[in-house]
């Protein structure tokens, strides 16, 4: 439980300090405007954690 609490929060630093590129990315290859996009942490796997838009589906950010 304590490794998946750190592999969360690692995600989540890692998409609050990459988030203005990450948006502008995919609202330019969707056509979305920026804030349209709508982010979702989701299990990816037994041992991961993924961060993904909703409405394209786009991996932003996972877990190793």
């Amino acid at each position: 439980m304590n490794r998946t609490f750190h592999l969360i929060k690692d995600v989540e630093r890692w998409v609050n300090n990459n988030s203005p590129r990450v948006k502008a990315d995919i609202a330019s290859k969707s056509g979305l405007a920026e804030s349209e996009l709508d982010f979702e942490l989701v299990p990816l796997d037994s041992k991961g954690w993924g961060v993904i838009e909703k409405r394209t589906r786009t991996l932003v950010a996972r877990t190793s």
